[in-house]
């Protein structure tokens, strides 16, 4: 492969072009050149298709999805003299829609390859629709990129991100904003809206300049209501700042600005429509607690008590994303506590139960809890009115929970369950109508993480895990929701929980009660004894 230009202040990894067939290359020679050809997009997979018949370039379906394989243990054999088939482990899949799902460990990758004679050269004839792309390949050329949609019954509109993966071509900022036209992916899409309208098209490719997307829309494309257009003009926002090189979007219909607000400059930022950002992104940053002898503390005042009456013994507390309200579990666990925001020492009782634990908020206010133990465990939401609903759930029990965190736009939980190989993590969609409450639609993340002892949310598409790889010791991973762990931090002897929020320093608790708070170069910094650290959410 030679090298390929880079888009002006893009991604700093060299990109490449893909070279195609020579006279006389064997049958080998023919389908790994194809597969090379196939992870390089600058070109349109154009050389790709010079490996293939004209019949069988007609017939390919690349955009069906793609396979990532790691190209180390690949192997090419022959089944007959023009029939060859490709082995490799798997390491992902993307489907049609852009999702990218990591692959569960000791999965293969197998595609056959039928060849014949054209014009005295092979060609490929037959071959398995999608691409097939190395894990080096697939990391240079394709952007991991968040959709923006808006969370279903929530109280004041809030964007969920959809991530998809998309070829880092020119046509990038468009093939962004079209998918997000298209709608939300499959998985997501129960719990989410989109103020797109049906039939919303772009009238033109997105052209950037200095950092600005300029998008054009048909007219059709814009919602009557002013407050759907307004949502509009965040989804595109959010989801075309979401690529690095784009700084500011302008948006027109019809060769008419559209106006957030319907006045102001239609050059808008992140910035001006924070409003539709979960609430632990938004302003004040949020302040971390713990718990000593039963008493909060807040993170960064030590010996100064933080809410609720020093005299309530805690065993756990929560509070809500933007600090409105908080919860907490006696120490027998039989009792759940919850006050305002403005009067945190006011404890109002708002549910009796047994082995009460997994206090999480959304920011809507809306409290879960688990409550009970064993086969009689049930999962609780209380709702700021005082409604209190028990959830169903499908595809586990609520006794298999070790570990639960809502995402601050309340349509996705976090999970640690027990499984039949231990503790695993996952994500589940919260779904909620007439009928009731439900959390369900699980997706297996971080295969190869062991011990998986907490989970939370450190950014609206991230996770972090404290768990073990390979035998190791117990620290702390980065979880992408497509299910890719990273080490995210240092171990920690004996440490059993943290506590994670956007942009802010992790806290972790030891075994021993002993607290600490992770440096910005790294280490463990020890702030102080205690337990139970925790973030709003």
């Amino acid at each position: 492969m030679a090298p390929a230009p880079e888009r002006p202040g893009g991604d700093p990894v060299v990109r490449v072009f893909a070279e195609g067939p020579h006279p006389g290359d064997s049958v080998y020679s023919i389908v790994a050149g194809f597969l090379e050809a196939s992870g390089a997009v600058q070109d349109g997979l154009r050389t790709a298709r010079e490996y293939l018949t004209q019949g069988a370039a007609t017939r390919w379906r690349p955009d069906s999805g793609v396979t990532v394989y790691d190209h180390t243990q690949e192997r090419i054999s022959a089944r007959a003299p023009d029939h060859l088939e490709f082995t490799a482990p798997s390491a992902g899949t993307v489907d049609d829609q852009g999702v990218f799902l990591d692959a569960q460990p000791g999965r293969s990758v197998v595609a056959e390859f039928g060849l014949v004679q054209d014009e005295g050269n092979w060609r490929i004839d037959t071959l398995p629709d999608g691409l097939f792309v190395s894990h080096q390949d697939f990391d240079r050329e394709y952007a991991d990129l968040d959709l923006q949609f808006l969370a279903v019954g929530r109280q004041s509109p809030v964007l969920v991100p959809d991530p998809i993966h998309l070829r880092r071509d020119s046509d990038l900022p468009t093939a962004l904003a079209t998918a997000l036209l298209r709608g939300p992916s499959r998985w997501l899409a129960p719990v989410v809206t989109s103020a797109v309208p049906a039939g919303a098209t772009l009238d033109g490719p997105v052209q950037i300049a200095s950092g600005q997307a300029v998008v054009h829309l048909i007219p059709a494309s814009v919602p009557n209501a002013a407050t759907d257009r307004d949502n509009l003009l965040a989804q595109l926002v959010m989801t075309l700042t979401s690529d690095p090189d784009i700084n500011s979007v302008d948006v027109s219909a019809g060769g008419k600005p559209l106006l957030l607000g319907g006045h102001g400059n239609s050059d808008l930022v992140a910035t001006d429509v924070a409003r539709w950002s979960p609430a632990d992104l938004r302003p004040p940053e949020p302040s971390a607690y713990y718990l000593r002898d039963g008493i909060a503390y807040s993170v960064g005042t030590p010996g100064k008590p933080g809410p609720f009456d020093p005299t309530s013994a805690l065993a756990e507390m929560a509070v809500s994303p933007g600090g409105g309200m908080f919860a907490g579990i006696s120490k027998d666990r039989k009792t759940l506590w919850t006050s305002s925001g403005e009067t945190p020492d006011h404890l109002t009782t708002a549910l009796s139960g047994s082995d009460l634990e997994s206090l999480t908020f959304d920011q809507d206010g809306n409290l879960w809890v688990l409550d009970g133990s064993g086969p009689t465990r049930v999962l609780r939401r209380l709702e700021p009115n005082g409604l209190t609903t028990t959830a169903t759930t499908d595809g586990f029990l609520p006794s298999q929970i070790r570990r639960m965190r809502v995402s601050s736009d309340g349509v996705r939980m976090a999970l640690v369950l027990d499984a039949a190989d231990g503790p695993e993590v996952l994500i589940a969609l919260i779904s909620a109508d007439a009928a009731g409450v439900g959390v369900g639609s699980l997706r297996r993340l971080g295969y190869g993480l062991g011990d998986v002892a907490d989970v939370g949310w450190s950014e609206p598409d991230r996770l972090t895990v404290l768990a073990a790889e390979h035998n190791t010791a117990p620290q702390p991973f980065s979880v992408d929701l497509g299910g890719v762990a990273v080490e995210s931090g240092p171990s920690l002897a004996d440490v059993t929980a943290l506590a994670v929020a956007p942009g802010q320093p992790m806290i972790a608790t030891t075994s021993k009660k002993l607290v600490y708070r992770l440096r910005p170069g790294g280490g463990w910094l020890p702030i102080g004894t205690g337990a139970f650290a925790t973030y709003p959410g």
